[in-house]
């Protein structure tokens, strides 16, 4: 099984989770809130993340990886 196919299975597997048309990409929701998006022609997962599970994200990469340019915030999106 590649790995698109298992990771849009295991996504859709978490409760209540649901996949819809986002612009060109697909967003995946809970609670009718986007918590993740793939783009599957680039092999780009858009995670969002709270504060700290960010920091934790970022200590964790190898290659240290920063929220969204220009922004101070925590709280954003990491590209996986």
């Amino acid at each position: 099984m590649n790995q698109i196919k298992a990771l849009k299975e295991h996504l859709l597997s978490l409760n209540g989770c649901s996949a819809a048309p986002h612009f060109e990409k697909t967003a995946y929701r809970t609670k009718k809130r986007i918590f993740a998006s793939l783009d599957e022609d680039r092999n780009i997962l858009c995670v969002k993340l709270s504060k700290y599970n960010n920091l934790y994200f970022l200590d964790w990469q190898a290659l240290k990886k920063f929220p969204i340019n220009g922004s101070s915030r925590l709280d954003k999106h990491s590209h996986l």
